[in-house]
C-alpha cells in the first residue's frame, strides 16, 4: 500500500455519503466526486465488484494528503474508502 495511503498520512477531509462516478484510465481507477470539476479521488482499496467504468456509487472514506510529483497526474487524492454502495 502506497504511504499516502496508510493509517498514519494525514487526514485532509472526510466524506459522508457522497455520491460519485467511478472512472477507469489506462488500467487505473478514479472516483470524481458528484459536482466536482478537475479533482479526482484514487482509492486505495477499491473493490473488485465497484471497478466498473462509468459505475455511479455513494462514498464515504478518509482523504489523505497527497504529495504532488511532475510525473503525477493533476489534481488527484488519494481517499481511504469505509464505504461504497451503488
Amino acid at each position: 500500500m502506497p504511504e499516502a495511503c496508510s493509517n498514519d498520512a494525514i487526514m485532509v477531509r472526510i466524506i459522508t455519503n457522497q455520491r460519485a462516478t467511478v472512472q477507469a484510465s489506462q488500467g487505473n481507477f478514479y472516483l470524481v466526486e458528484q459536482g466536482a470539476i478537475d479533482t479526482r479521488l484514487v482509492p486505495c482499496n477499491l473493490a473488485k465488484e465497484f471497478q466498473e467504468d462509468n459505475l455511479q456509487v455513494t462514498i464515504s472514506g478518509e482523504v489523505k494528503a497527497t504529495t504532488s510529483v511532475p510525473s503525477g497526474p493533476c489534481c488527484t487524492e488519494n481517499i481511504i474508502i469505509l464505504k461504497i454502495t451503488r
